[in-house]
């Protein structure tokens, strides 16, 4: 398998990050078990926050206002303080790369 975007980064720091992925994916699951999150009991819901969010200081929300699109919130109950935890410790376009071998 040939990592184009990956040349310069040496093979045992590719194989300690994606342990590193794994294990804190393992955390997560653990914690969501735990707070008794299932797939079963899973809810998400979404809201249109166009109107409340018209001039946006963020360059992806002003852009996406500019254009016409509608901006959403999704609300996760029970996920508090989860979405901080860190799963990756490359930047997600660089590991898409390695998996594509792009």
């Amino acid at each position: 398998m040939k990592l184009r975007s990956f040349q310069n980064i040496p093979y045992p720091l590719l194989t300690y990050n994606e342990a590193m992925r794994q294990w804190n994916l393992l955390r997560l699951k653990e914690e969501l078990n735990n707070r008794g999150i299932t797939e079963e009991s899973f809810k998400a819901e979404s809201y249109d926050i166009t109107k409340i969010v018209r001039k946006p200081a963020y360059a992806p929300l002003k852009n996406a206002v500019e254009k016409g699109y509608r901006i959403k919130s999704v609300v996760l109950k029970g996920f508090a303080g989860l979405l901080r935890w860190q799963t990756q410790t490359i930047h997600i376009s660089l590991r898409k790369s390695q998996i594509a071998c792009v």
